[in-house]
């Protein structure tokens, strides 16, 4: 193996290069412009940083055939990892590596741009963004510049899911995973290699965090997404690159097939991979592509040295910046997506990022060299001004008072608040004991006789039920698990994603007959309708019933409508009162979002409506099953549907203020206008006993 000795060699020689040898790195390929540093020039690295951000783009621009796109940020991190243990190990290798002016270079190349860019997106939500949607982009924005927004957004929706594209700075994840990655990397090479040589420590840490990456996908995709320790063998691959590069290149045989080879492997990973089987093995095929294509290192090569693909390589970090930002204001601003956006998305996203290249990037990383004052600066001020934002809870008082009665809806986590009021915060469903605990509501000192079971909708309609139940002298215990349908024997499936509601379902019928004091039983959750069955939602069924695997959402559907009737009549059979709640409208958007954005478009909340006949055909099935078990075992359904629905038309709102919270749960305007529906049911039920 070749030593650090010969690259310092190398490095010597190279040192007398011309300045376009600065534009080598971008954001997943940070700079050293330190004297003694500054490798020679790599045409095929700034070529392909170029094809990874070509790649990123085509997919979130929505190009039909590019499923796999998302993997440039994979080619991205191979390079990063390749130039960053060549900077380190040349750097010692000629005795003046500082860890002071190795995150100094870092941070010159990547903080300005991201701190532009921030504040372009935080100054255009004053002006367009409801409160709720300006306190979120807040929040986003200082873990963005403070490098953890990788595991913000792990707890948050996927990164593939349709909410991403409400979120302007989720493709902030990577260079929270980049700056995690340079924080730790030197340390370990610096110090390890002491004792072991660079290629050892560096396997060994590879294959450790390939297996976590592929264990943790199997159990926990979004985490396997947006984790450093399983995102770091990815960068790994490419410090393995740059160690064997020496010897690679010294093969008697042509390297372009070596350098073919690999975008094969990129091509296959464009076309095959999707969202499904991200992460797992699939994401070998773009990280041993670039390895491949670094190991070639050709740099007369015309799929990386076409001077127009030189532009967009030295362009890539702030393309990628603005790109997403972009799409994600076209949506919001109600653009429709077809080819003619996506061509304007992808010219205004070059331009912007040659503009940010040339007066940002250029600005601070050539003629005015940022110190630690300056870096530490920006992020401050960015960090400060969107702290204050979403302490002050979006800023609401910039807003008309009609609007801020609709972000009320959104911004009041109501149900939460009673259970911290309450002291259960881990009530309903325990995660740390998986255990089913119950949420006491309703009348204090009496005994339960109402038990709520269900998923987060169950949660949120507990305002009025609980108020109720107060008012009839009842108590109420509930019990709920987000996801979860009481349904027995229940496994929800989505691609990588996996939840199984079987134990938690299982413990609360168990609790419902060891305890004959439960004298009424409501089931509220999230029914499955008939967009499932229509095919609005795409790939395999959601749904699973133990070994069952039903053969297309129609059989999905029935067999779980066949077993919610099966399961509420065995409850029947415990002598037990039982109340079903019917489906609600399903509007197809986030109402109280929606409303906000078109009040701030055009001056009026536009109330999302649907004919309700339309929701009944959409909900036929599950109408037509709740009614069987009406008729065979005496259920009752808790229909809702009054305070949504009137002269044949379903309303999102009542009096300008939504009835959801977002786009399916209560909202507690919602709730205040429920609590005569729940008192009488709740009533009703106390006579009868």
């Amino acid at each position: 193996m070749h030593g650090p000795g010969a690259n310092a060699a190398r490095l010597r020689s190279n040192a007398r290069n011309t300045d376009k040898n600065r534009h080598l790195l971008s954001h997943m390929t940070p700079n050293s412009n330190q004297p003694g540093n500054t490798p020679g020039f790599r045409q095929d690295i700034n070529g392909l940083r170029a094809w990874a951000v070509l790649l990123v783009m085509l997919y979130h621009f929505g190009v039909p055939g590019v499923s796999g796109g998302f993997a440039g940020v994979d080619i991205f991190f191979v390079i990063s990892g390749y130039l960053m243990t060549g900077i380190i190990l040349r750097g010692q290798a000629a005795g003046r590596f500082s860890f002071s002016g190795f995150y100094l270079a870092r941070a010159r190349r990547i903080v300005p741009a991201l701190a532009a860019m921030c504040a372009s997106v935080l100054l255009f939500g004053w002006f367009w963004l409801g409160a709720a949607d300006y306190r979120t982009l807040a929040q986003h924005a200082q873990s963005a510049v403070l490098f953890y927004s990788s595991q913000v957004f792990a707890g948050e929706a996927g990164y593939f899911d349709a909410a991403a594209t409400e979120k302007w700075l989720l493709h902030t994840w990577s260079l929270s995973i980049e700056w995690q990655f340079y924080l730790v990397y030197p340390l370990l090479l610096v110090w390890l290699t002491r004792w072991v040589c660079a290629a050892r420590l560096i396997f060994v840490l590879l294959l450790a965090s390939l297996t976590y990456s592929l264990l943790l996908a199997g159990k926990d995709a979004s985490q396997a997404f947006y984790s450093f320790p399983a995102r770091m063998w990815e960068l790994l691959a490419g410090g393995m690159a740059y160690l064997y590069a020496e010897r690679v290149q010294a093969w008697k045989w042509p390297r372009w097939l070596l350098e073919a080879g690999g975008f094969v492997l990129i091509a296959l990973t464009l076309f095959l991979a999707d969202a499904a089987s991200w992460p797992g093995p699939m994401v070998l095929l773009p990280v041993a592509g670039a390895v491949m294509v670094l190991l070639a290192a050709r740099q007369d090569s015309w799929l990386t040295g076409h001077a127009a693909m030189q532009t967009l390589g030295r362009w890539s970090y702030s393309i990628y910046l603005w790109h997403w930002p972009l799409l994600v204001a076209a949506i919001y601003l109600g653009f429709e997506q077809n080819a003619a956006l996506t061509l304007l998305l992808f010219a205004v996203s070059i331009a912007a990022g040659a503009l940010s290249y040339r007066h940002v990037e250029e600005r601070f990383w050539h003629r005015r060299p940022l110190r630690w004052r300056g870096v530490l600066l920006m992020l401050a001020v960015i960090a400060a001004a969107a702290a204050l934002i979403a302490w002050g809870r979006g800023v609401p008082a910039r807003l008309p008072e009609a609007l801020a009665k609709i972000e009320a809806q959104m911004l009041v986590k109501e149900t939460d608040a009673l259970k911290r009021a309450t002291g259960q915060i881990e009530c309903g469903w325990n995660r740390k004991t998986a255990t089913a605990e119950p949420c006491r509501y309703g009348a204090q000192g009496v005994p339960t006789r109402v038990l709520v079971w269900g998923d987060s909708h169950a949660n949120k309609a507990m305002l009025s039920i609980h108020e109720a139940a107060s008012r009839s002298g009842l108590g109420v215990d509930l019990y709920y698990r987000n996801g979860c349908r009481p349904v027995r024997d229940y496994v929800f499936v989505n691609g990588n994603y996996r939840l199984d509601c079987s134990g938690f379902n299982e413990q609360v019928m168990q609790k419902l007959a060891a305890s004959p004091h439960i004298e009424t039983v409501i089931l509220i959750s999230d029914w499955p309708d008939m967009t499932w069955v229509s095919g609005l939602l795409p790939g395999e069924p959601l749904i699973h019933f133990g070994e069952l695997k039903p053969a297309s959402r129609q059989a999905q559907y029935e067999e779980f409508n066949r077993r919610l009737v099966e399961g509420v009549c065995h409850i029947r059979k415990m002598n037990k009162r039982v109340l079903v709640a019917a489906p609600l409208p399903d509007f197809g958007v986030n109402v109280p979002r929606h409303m906000a954005r078109s009040f701030i478009e055009r001056g009026e909340a536009e109330v999302p409506m649907l004919p309700q006949a339309t929701h009944r055909a959409r909900n036929a099935g599950l109408l037509d099953a709740l009614e069987k078990a009406r008729r065979d075992c005496g259920i009752e359904i808790l229909d809702m549907l009054p305070v949504f629905c009137a002269d044949g038309r379903c309303r999102a709102a009542q009096g300008g203020v939504p009835l959801y919270s977002d786009d399916n749960h209560l909202s507690m305007h919602a709730n205040e206008l429920l609590l005569p529906l729940m008192q009488s049911y709740l009533a009703a039920g106390a006579a009868k006993q």
